[in-house]
């Protein structure tokens, strides 16, 4: 009987805490040593946790490479905003003049943002929605003040100026 299964020989939940605990404190060990946490033999590299050599096997494994996966995003999120700020890359509120592109958002008119963007895995999730499904009419661009006051007291904070 192993020790990560119950005497049926099921994985129980007392295990796999035990099994995350274990290896939580490994790691934490050899980190502490200086040596990588995934094969603890190399030095890791300059701030990071793992070797040169773990890293390129984990990204030819996984296929991760963090610059053309943000790359593709930020052109996504380029194309949804330009859409549904009709090209203008400015945020729908009449009274707020915000244009810079870092502090727009998209919002769903309607509310229920929240859930479709945990749903759908976060921003990235939703841009792919919007862009798979012909952008639908039910997003419009705010900056994020505008956006947080129209969710926090249903309008935007400027239509009180």
């Amino acid at each position: 009987m192993s020790r990560f299964k119950d005497k049926d020989g099921n994985p129980t939940d007392y295990s796999r805490a035990y099994h995350n605990a274990y290896f939580k404190k490994w790691k934490s060990q050899r980190r502490m040593q200086g040596f990588c946490t995934t094969c603890a033999t190399n030095k890791p590299r300059e701030g990071k946790k793992t070797c040169e050599r773990c890293a390129a096997q984990r990204k030819k494994q996984y296929g991760l490479d963090s610059a053309r996966i943000a790359l593709a995003h930020q052109r996504r999120r380029n194309d949804v905003l330009m859409y549904y700020s009709n090209g203008t890359m400015r945020c729908a509120c009449p009274k707020c003049p915000e244009t810079n592109m870092k502090f727009l958002t998209l919002d769903h008119i309607n509310g229920g943002g929240t859930e479709q963007s945990k749903k759908l895995g976060g921003s990235v999730g939703v841009y792919k929605w919007a862009i798979e499904n012909g952008f639908p009419p039910i997003f419009q661009v705010l900056c994020y003040n505008c956006n947080c006051g129209k969710n926090k007291r249903d309008h935007c904070p400027h239509l009180d100026m």
